[in-house]
């Protein structure tokens, strides 16, 4: 079985991990996207990892809807269901 460390995951998107608290703006959590050239933030709560929000994100909720970025939390549109996979666990593993 192919794990996530075979598969060169973390080789190809790099190792850097960028987070957000989920009380920031969804303007914050684009301007961070931006200047890191990124896709995608983890949402850190005390600490702990609470979820992650994605352009993808903003542009259902904020864009599709007619919202605004300044005045929205993160917290109001990021996912809330996260998957997490460890380097040497397989695409079949049970998380």
């Amino acid at each position: 079985m192919t794990t996530v460390k075979q598969k060169h995951v973390l080789d190809q998107k790099g190792h850097d991990v960028h987070f957000i608290h989920p009380d920031a703006t969804v303007f914050d959590a684009l301007k961070m996207m931006a200047e890191n050239n990124i896709g995608s933030l983890v949402v850190l709560g005390d600490d702990k990892l609470v979820s992650v929000i994605t352009e993808r994100h903003y542009a259902r909720e904020i864009v599709l809807k007619g919202r605004k970025s300044s005045g929205t939390l993160v917290r109001d549109i990021m996912s809330t269901k996260v998957i997490c996979a460890r380097p040497r666990q397989s695409r079949n593993a049970r998380l």
